[in-house]
């Protein structure tokens, strides 16, 4: 393949990336409104795991984050990474499942 035809090639592929990543910041815009959950419990080492979603009520506003990589789940202040930071157990909630 010829360089120009790879750039001309990649150049769609990130068109696409760029509208895909636009739609993933619509969806997560509003899941940002979403209020805090009635019935939460504090999280626990085993509560850190890829894609769980743990809830900082005491924040400004209610916020949530999900669980991107694992640390180290016993960790007060690093147990976990969201969006390129360390966060920690102290401070976060789990929502109960199945409650009203």
């Amino acid at each position: 393949m010829h360089p120009k035809t790879f750039i001309a090639q990649r150049n769609v592929y990130l068109a696409h990336i760029k509208v895909l990543q636009e739609k993933i910041a619509l969806l997560e815009e509003q899941a940002r409104s979403h209020p805090l959950p009635a019935q939460l419990r504090p999280a626990t080492a085993a509560d850190i795991v890829v894609d769980a979603v743990l809830w900082y009520p005491q924040w400004d506003s209610p916020q949530w984050n999900i669980v991107e990589t694992v640390r180290a789940p016993y960790d007060a202040y690093k147990a976990y990474e969201s969006g390129g930071c360390r966060y920690g157990l102290k401070g976060a909630f789990v929502e109960i499942e199945g409650s009203p």
